[in-house]
Formats: structure tokens, C-alpha cells, sequence
């Protein structure tokens, strides 16, 4: 196993740390940002359906 294998070893090993840390990051961002604003729209859609019934 050259120097090539252990470059690619840790390589993969930076990739999937950082996968690790921002991905659920990531996702409360978009939580935090999209989510709300879809919800109001959403009330607001339901309300001109005249829900609930």
C-alpha cells in the first residue's frame, strides 16, 4: 500500500467527516428558512378552501 492508497484513505475519511458535520447542519437551515414560510402559505391556502370544513 503506496502513498497513492493513503491519500485516497484520507481524502474519503475529510469528504465523509464533512458530510458528517454539515449535512444535518444543512438540513436546519433549510428548516429554519423554507419551512415556515411553506407552512403560512399553506394556512393561508387552506383558509381560502374554507378549511376545516
Amino acid at each position: 500500500m503506496g502513498k497513492e492508497f493513503w491519500l485516497r484513505v484520507a481524502g474519503l475519511l475529510a469528504i465523509a467527516v464533512a458530510l458528517a458535520v454539515f449535512w444535518p447542519l444543512g438540513g436546519l437551515i433549510a428548516v429554519i428558512l423554507v419551512q415556515p414560510p411553506s407552512i403560512d402559505k399553506g394556512r393561508e391556502w387552506l383558509r381560502e378552501q374554507n378549511y376545516p370544513k
